[in-house]
């Protein structure tokens, strides 16, 4: 169950605290509301574009990247590694593909076409009395950057999309996270002690 389900136990803090810190359009002002943003906008991304948007010169690669930044120092739940190790090969690729150019290549060749001026005389100046002429035509060999996109991007944003426990548990983990930052600005305040075990995944 997804924690933006009504029946989830934790719904009603989890709403709250999106309309209190993730803004409708833009980034947010606080380090909590754009943990939870990033994490919104890229499971947006895979389940309802498909991935299609996540591309290696896209915002949401930015995102994604950011995003990345955060997790790094942080435990998370193993339900949650297999999402945040393909999320972390996905951002790899990603920055690998800024580096291909997105161009059609193609490769010359020699083609030998009968003479259009003889039959093979001896004194023809076009064919050099051979009979055959050389012409170059070009032919497709492919562009890099789909090949890229579908045989290395593809399969991790399938994985992604595919991983519906990790999913659920990367974003009930970042939204507890979230809960543990705002007890930790409350105590540092009040300097009060906060049970960081008191919060864990359902």
């Amino acid at each position: 169950m997804y924690i933006f389900e009504k029946e989830h136990p934790l719904n009603k803090t989890y709403k709250e605290h999106m309309e209190k810190l993730v803004p409708t359009s833009g980034e947010a002002s606080t380090v909590e509301g754009e943990f939870l943003r990033e994490i919104n906008r890229i499971l947006y991304d895979l389940d309802n574009n498909g991935g299609c948007n996540i591309l290696p010169e896209s915002y949401l690669a930015n995102i994604i990247s950011n995003f990345n930044s955060r997790i790094v120092s942080l435990e998370f739940p193993k339900q949650c590694q297999n999402f945040i190790n393909n999320l972390l090969k996905l951002s790899q690729l990603l920055e690998e593909g800024k580096d291909i150019e997105d161009v059609w290549e193609t490769e010359e060749y020699e083609v030998d076409i009968p003479c259009p001026e003889c039959s093979g005389d001896d004194n023809c100046s076009f064919c050099d009395g051979t009979g055959y002429v050389i012409e170059y035509e070009e032919e497709d060999i492919g562009n890099k950057y789909e090949e890229f996109l579908e045989e290395k991007l593809a399969p991790v944003l399938r994985n992604l999309i595919e991983d519906e426990i990790g999913k659920k548990n990367i974003l009930e983990a970042v939204f507890l996270e979230v809960l543990r930052m705002e007890r930790e600005k409350e105590n540092l305040k009040n300097n009060s002690y906060f049970n960081i075990d008191e919060f864990s995944l359902l």
